[in-house]
């Protein structure tokens, strides 16, 4: 499955957005960023959710949940290397 998103990424995309570093190969997070969301007594869940900046670049944010549909915003890690 990696190796097939690594092909056909740029296909999912528009003309204009493919070959243009829209995609990350692969986004990394230290072991400490989940610790520090696992260390909150409210979280039950990690949610990671894909986001875009302003120059249309993909990338991801992790964070922690008391439920399988809620964000517990303030534990939202920006920590993330694109490669």
């Amino acid at each position: 499955m990696i190796e097939r998103f690594r092909i056909e990424k740029e296909n999912m995309l528009l003309p204009q957005f493919q070959w243009t570093n829209t995609f990350p190969r692969c986004v990394v997070f230290s072991r400490t960023t989940f610790e520090e969301i696992l260390a909150d007594p409210g979280c039950k869940f990690i949610q990671i959710f894909p986001v875009m900046d302003i120059q249309n670049r993909v990338s991801f944010i992790v964070a922690g949940a008391a439920t399988d549909d809620g964000l517990l915003a303030e534990n939202a890690a920006v920590e993330n290397k694109r490669s």
